[in-house]
Parts: C-alpha cells; sequence; structure tokens
C-alpha cells in the first residue's frame, strides 16, 4: 500500500507539458499523490523516496485538506484509489489503462465529471516498451458534478441505474464507446 511500489517493472508517468495540458483544462492539483521524487507534476507530493515528500503511502494520508488530486497510481491500487476518493469532498485527475473489464471501471465511469481523455503515446513517458492505452479522467466524489455532468452526455438505451461498460472491440465514438450510465452513453476524445 505505498506511494508507487517498488516491485512495479515498468515506471510509468506522463509528460509534463502533457499534464500541464490537462491541468489548464480541467484545473491545477494541490497534490501529486503517486510520484517520484525525481519526477512529480506539482509542487506538493506523496512518493517511496521521502526527500520533500508530504508523505510516502498516499492511501494512508488525509486528502480531505486538498481540493484537487493529481493521481497515476500503480495499477494495482486503481480500485483502492477510486475507493479513497469517494470519501472526500475533493476532484482527481486520474491517469489510469483504457482496461473496461476492470473491478474499478465502472466506479470510474461513475464519479466522472467531465469526458475522458485519450493519452498519446508521446505523453507517455516509460522505462521500457509499452503497448498500452492511458486515459485521463476528472473524477469527484460530489454527485452534484457527476449529475452535471450526466445532463451533457447523449442518451442512450440502457435503463435507468444501469450501468454497462463497453467491451475493448467496441469503437463507437472517437476511440470507442466506454459505457452507458443512468440512461447516457460515455465516449472518451483525444487531449
Amino acid at each position: 500500500r505505498l506511494s508507487r511500489g517498488r516491485s512495479e517493472s515498468i515506471r510509468l508517468s506522463i509528460r509534463q507539458s502533457w499534464a500541464n495540458q490537462l491541468f489548464a483544462l480541467w484545473g491545477g492539483p494541490e497534490v501529486d499523490l503517486f510520484a517520484y521524487f525525481s519526477d512529480h507534476k506539482v509542487e506538493n507530493f506523496f512518493s517511496l523516496e521521502p526527500q520533500s515528500a508530504l508523505g510516502v503511502d498516499a492511501l494512508v494520508q488525509d486528502w480531505t485538506c486538498f481540493h484537487m488530486l493529481y493521481a497515476f497510481p500503480p495499477f494495482s491500487l486503481l480500485l483502492q484509489t477510486i475507493r479513497k476518493l469517494r470519501s472526500c469532498d475533493a476532484y482527481m485527475v486520474l491517469i489510469c489503462p483504457l482496461w473496461k473489464s476492470q473491478a474499478w471501471f465502472p466506479l470510474l465511469l461513475e464519479m466522472l465529471c467531465d469526458v475522458p481523455r485519450i493519452l498519446p503515446a508521446q505523453a507517455i513517458r516509460t522505462s521500457n516498451e509499452l503497448k498500452l492505452t492511458l486515459i485521463a479522467c476528472l473524477l469527484s466524489s460530489r454527485s452534484s458534478s457527476q449529475t452535471e455532468f450526466r445532463k451533457t452526455l447523449p442518451s442512450s438505451s440502457s435503463k435507468v441505474g444501469q450501468i454497462q461498460v463497453g467491451n475493448n472491440r467496441d469503437l463507437r465514438g472517437p476511440f470507442g464507446w466506454l459505457g452507458h450510465l443512468n440512461g447516457r452513453s460515455i465516449t472518451a476524445i483525444p487531449l
């Protein structure tokens, strides 16, 4: 349960210029939850390398003092990260893989408050060659923000209250249909 697990064989981050584009779009975060000492997107950060970090394990820290968070967690911590956000009154810029079959994906769809953005390959900094589609999502624990966003989405044939996640081969929309939520269809667009 550490801020960035040492066992992760691939070191991932997004380039600062692409992070800045996201921050210009959605607002600047006050803290980077899963940073490296040598690569943090904002001044305040949690990291396994505690030099100048606010703390080590982002998941045990108090997030309630922050309004806007940035998170690119190890993939194994995505569900815990999204669940923890639910307990605070905050927004989060979350970077994650486009893995619709994962247990955390329906929860991510519920907490969206803007259209997810597909990150281009050149936005990703990695220690290994990686063939992975990453998305940036603006999430909120505030139901009012979630509801306002859903009102902007096109209607779908799903029933109200139903969450239906698209499969990875469904190519409706510019990069694929992500799912239905409360009678609305969610797609992603390129950044």
